[in-house]
């Protein structure tokens, strides 16, 4: 059955249901982070809640539980959310697996997150406050040799090896992309 209608609403936010068999683990550590950093965004004018929470017509949660602790731990009182009324259960269900599955279905493009974190340093952003854990990356090394460190998405048993050919035209050339290629975590062979 598609959605009949969608409004936004702010809602108190002790009115929020928490979905009773939400897969997605929240930690309190996670919760902390999240709403410190909400906390950060916050004015004399605004919460620093910047994304809706998504609830029923109940006003059970379907996208949003860990905006919604957040809100509870800075004592935010009411929330923008956006009420979808129609869906069945079974709807509701599946929204609430896919939501969470298709957040982790991207990946990052760690020169382009490289560059936006170098950036952010420079501006004395703290960058554990974005949500990595501190072994993701090195704050005491200068950010020219700053160096995110990816997951390792692919244990190594999994990985296939591809054999790549290149005719270079110069030593010079080889050098210069077999060096670039070990710096990027290839494993290379000349």
């Amino acid at each position: 059955m598609p959605v009949k209608k969608i409004t936004n609403e702010i809602l108190n936010t002790e009115l929020l249901n928490p979905y009773p068999t939400n897969p997605r683990k929240h930690t309190d550590d996670k919760v902390n982070n999240f709403a410190q950093y909400v906390k950060s965004l916050s004015s004399e004018t605004s919460t620093g809640m910047i994304d809706q929470i998504i609830i029923d017509e109940n006003n059970m949660i379907l996208a949003g539980h860990k905006r919604a602790l957040a809100a509870l731990k800075n004592n935010i009182t009411t929330v923008d959310c956006r009420r979808v009324i129609g869906l069945t259960e079974s709807e509701k269900r599946a929204y609430i697996i896919a939501n969470n599955q298709f957040t982790f279905d991207s990946e990052w493009d760690y020169e382009l997150l490289k560059v936006e974190l170098t950036a952010l340093k420079s501006e004395d952003v703290e960058l554990t406050t974005l949500g990595f854990k501190n072994d993701d990356f090195n704050n005491d090394i200068p950010l020219d040799d700053f160096e995110f460190k990816p997951p390792n998405e692919n244990p190594p048993e999994t990985l296939k090896p591809i054999q790549l050919i290149i005719t270079f035209t110069s030593e010079e050339d080889q050098k210069k992309l077999f060096d670039e290629l070990l710096e990027r975590g290839y494993k290379v062979k000349a």
